[in-house]
């Protein structure tokens, strides 16, 4: 083997250079007899598909040297073969996981014909001229997100009110009618890479040129009960793009931290093969703007901005699954992003989610977002982030009905409440960060059903805050009565 000729690009040898490397030259030195003969097309590099029985880089391909436009990332996507293993991995995720992802496709259908029923009839409703009427008409409707902005302008310049009036109704109108398939089996591998992409950014050591790994790994807290199956949706994905992975393991806490008295749950663990694939993610497909780690350079992925619709939500969901967080109390869903904080917000903003300013650190959603993001999905596999994020819609979108029920709980939402506690206690682990939310939610889910079968009809939810504060009152009545021995706290509310 002629070193010096393949230095040089001599004519029976590519150079080199133009191999993904990773920093690796030496050990591809060694395998030069397998690389292509010819070389690439200008602009792009040879990337191997896979290894031989001797661990050589094998069946090289060639692709776009770095990726800058959406055809640049479409043409690296063509070129991906499965695994030979594939079809058996993505058939038993589907079969394990099939029956708990079209209920949750239920459910997110449900969140949207509850947004598109609630709209339409409003918009149906909307008297005509701007009079009296319209003026008592969007006060009643204040409640929901658009029309509390439309019912303040209104007030304050009815003369803007007026001008800005068909805008008011085409985001109306808008609410809810995008629909995008929830059951990942129908994603084109595109959108399935665009969703890994976005997990990379969120949950993966990313690093300059020539300091990247050629494998990926990622953990998921056993304290999630969705943290499984995204793994196992990863593995499907990397089965796709042609990547072995390992079998997810689960992992307890160090000793250490266990002796300390640390309330660290168990993690679950997928780490990929070695792969030329993995150093081509890192290198072209993710690059930073300056040496460092993803935490201290931001990315250099413009081209992410023209993605099509679906393939820039799936980013979306998958940095949210790795980054996001739905905030009940405050009706806001978010993703933690520092130094990408911009990027993230102007790639939210091409998909018509407008984020707020108030922090620095995060792309923050409200209001009439919140919805929006809520139809979107904004999570794919975060489970209890999407039932905090379906819940929430629900209640803002029967906020004004709950201001009129006024502050007073009724004696079956005390029973309900007392039972979630107790429910709560007997199956929730105390020391589980999520026990607070996973009371409410089972607390609110009686009071529905009990509401909708006391009055008919569909049942309603009860503000998340006061369920809160009520069991906090319960629950120190509770030990005044065990203290003092008496009997029970009275059912009336005030």
């Amino acid at each position: 083997m002629n070193v010096d000729a393949i230095r040089e690009g001599h004519s029976r040898y590519v150079n080199i250079n133009d191999i993904v490397s990773g920093g690796k030259i030496p050990k591809l030195l060694q395998q030069a007899r397998h690389v292509p003969k010819t070389q690439p097309p200008p602009g792009h590099t040879y990337l191997s598909l896979r290894k031989n029985k001797r661990g050589y880089l094998h069946e090289f391909v060639s692709v776009p040297r770095r990726i800058e436009s959406v055809n640049d990332f479409h043409e690296f996507i063509s070129k991906l073969q499965p695994i030979k293993e594939f079809g058996n991995i993505d058939s038993t995720f589907y079969e394990e996981f099939g029956a708990e992802i079209a209920e949750q496709d239920l459910a997110l259908e449900e969140v949207r014909t509850k947004i598109r029923t609630i709209y339409e009839t409003a918009l149906e409703n909307i008297p005509s001229g701007f009079g009296q009427p319209f003026y008592e008409f969007l006060k009643r409707h204040q409640g929901l997100p658009i029309f509390n902005e439309m019912y303040e302008e209104f007030r304050r310049d009815k003369q803007a009110f007026i001008e800005n009036y068909d805008s008011y109704l085409d985001r109306i109108r808008g609410l809810a009618n995008d629909c995008h398939p929830f059951d990942p089996q129908t994603f084109s591998l595109a959108e399935q890479v665009a969703y890994l992409i976005g997990l990379m950014i969120a949950d993966m050591n990313l690093k300059g040129p020539q300091r990247s790994s050629d494998y990926l790994r990622l953990s998921a807290s056993e304290r999630y009960t969705s943290s499984e199956k995204m793994l196992r949706f990863v593995k499907v994905i990397l089965a796709r793009m042609g990547v072995g992975t390992s079998n997810i393991k689960k992992r307890d806490p160090p000793k250490a931290k266990l002796i300390a008295g640390s309330k660290e749950k168990p993690q679950f663990h997928l780490s990929s093969k070695s792969h030329h694939i993995i150093l081509y993610l890192r290198n072209a497909v993710l690059p930073l703007k300056t040496p460092g780690t993803k935490t201290s350079a931001p990315l250099d992925c413009d081209y992410l901005m023209e993605l099509p619709k679906k393939e820039k939500i799936r980013l979306i969901q998958g940095w949210a699954d790795g980054d996001g967080t739905t905030g009940f109390r405050e009706h806001i869903v978010a993703i933690s992003s520092m130094i990408n904080r911009p990027f993230l917000q102007e790639l939210l903003q091409d998909i018509g989610i407008e984020t707020s300013e108030e922090q620095t650190r995060v792309a923050s959603v409200r209001n009439e977002n919140f919805l929006r993001a809520a139809a979107m999905p904004f999570f794919l596999f975060a489970d209890l982030k999407l039932e905090k994020l379906f819940l929430t819609t629900t209640y803002i979108l029967e906020s004004k009905t709950a201001k009129g029920r006024s502050h007073l709980f009724e004696p079956y939402e005390i029973q309900a409440i007392r039972e979630g506690i107790q429910w709560a206690r007997k199956n929730i682990p105390p020391d589980d960060v999520e026990f607070r939310w996973k009371m409410v939610m089972k607390i609110n889910d009686e009071i529905f059903k009990k509401s909708a079968q006391l009055y008919g009809g569909e049942g309603h939810y009860r503000r998340p805050k006061a369920i809160l504060i009520r069991v906090e009152k319960i629950e120190k009545e509770s030990t005044s009565t065990d203290k003092t021995g008496g009997g029970q706290p009275s059912d009336r509310e005030h």
